[in-house]
């Protein structure tokens, strides 16, 4: 039997103990006889960080931003008595702290459905997945033991070298202080990874924090989500009469859904076959009485149908960014997931407006 071929290698990111030994058994009988296997290999155990003084770590981080694309097996986060156990040189962080940090993302928990393991609580039919910003926050911050009575302040220093203060605490005796921080432009990263995400998967997305209680913290993450919410695109879609636009696979139906628009399909999402002649001369019909001006197909997918239908009726053929394949060009400008679904929604608004 032929082994599926790999184009994007795949950073494989080995862990501590009783994992390292897991994920070589599954490489060996799931995967590498079936699958020409092309890996870019981090040792991301606890001596080979403290080894390399935890540089490994960042490297395995930049090389995901690289390829797209990585297998992380758990790892140890050391506390004082790891130290001493592994002797190392410090307190090492947060394997995933830093790899979340590098990458700038959203970590998505989701649960693993398995037929005939039924959950435990019963009237839970569909999963639950829980969205997590992985920038900043308490994987970010700085900390500090207070020694004794005292007082402890936020200070923002502009740079024009004026300040302006907070009171933290004052301090009657000995204790702990921890400041925190987030980026908007990270929080707008999160928002847009939550609402395709969701409407990926078609599940439901709930938001929530504490701006009750955090009214600048935690409320901007909740003002940044409503902004996006209700600004990205859709006065610009609103505005269109045109809200067609054809696809060679049903592959796009998270952008149909958000911006009320028609996804038409050549084929179906899972099909791999040739388009046969009828549903052409179908789609051909359609495309005239819809006054569709752009066919479009998946990138790093054939484009023959798509061709074929755009001859036909005197049309235009484009590219659109399937979101789990990189290409060489996204991989060497370190293309966004964010930026490619604006580089598909603003593909098919021009079509719109043509």
């Amino acid at each position: 039997m032929e082994k599926i071929k790999m184009t994007t290698p795949l950073v494989e990111m080995d862990g501590d103990e009783m994992t390292r030994i897991l994920w070589k058994m599954i490489k060996d009988e799931l995967l590498t006889p079936f699958i020409d296997l092309k890996t870019d290999y981090y040792d991301l155990g606890l001596e080979y960080r403290n080894e390399t003084d935890d540089q490994v770590t960042i490297d395995s981080a930049n090389a995901t931003k690289k390829y797209g694309v990585a297998v992380k097996c758990a790892t140890i986060t050391p506390n004082a008595a790891r130290v001493k156990e592994y002797n190392l040189k410090e307190m090492w962080k947060s394997p995933n702290g830093t790899i979340r940090a590098i990458l700038d993302g959203t970590v998505f928990r989701a649960p693993i459905v398995v037929k005939g393991i039924e959950p435990c609580v019963k009237n839970w039919k569909k999963p639950i997945t829980i969205a997590r910003h992985a920038y900043g926050d308490v994987y970010k911050a700085s900390e500090m033991k207070i020694p004794g009575p005292g007082k402890c302040e936020l200070v923002y220093t502009a740079e024009d070298g004026t300040e302006t203060r907070e009171l933290i605490h004052n301090f009657t005796g000995a204790g702990v202080v921890q400041g925190q921080h987030n980026l908007c432009n990270s929080i707008e990263s999160f928002a847009k990874s939550c609402f395709n995400y969701a409407l990926d998967t078609k599940q439901d997305l709930w938001f929530a924090t504490k701006d009750t209680i955090s009214k600048k913290y935690d409320h901007t993450f909740k003002d940044i989500f409503q902004e996006i919410f209700d600004a990205e695109y859709k006065e610009k879609f609103d505005g269109c009469e045109n809200k067609n636009f054809l696809v060679n696979h049903k592959a796009f139906s998270y952008l149909a859904k958000d911006f009320s628009l028609n996804q038409i399909a050549l084929t179906s999402l899972t099909s791999t076959e040739e388009t046969d002649a009828k549903t052409l001369k179908e789609a051909s019909l359609k495309a005239k009485e819809l006054n569709i001006k752009t066919i479009f197909y998946e990138m790093g997918s054939s484009d023959k149908n798509a061709k074929t239908l755009a001859d036909e009726i005197g049309a235009d053929t484009k590219p659109l960014n399937t979101l789990e394949l990189a290409t060489d060009e996204n991989i060497k400008n370190d293309t966004t997931y964010q930026e490619l679904v604006r580089e598909n929604l603003e593909a098919i608004y021009q079509s719109l407006v043509k």
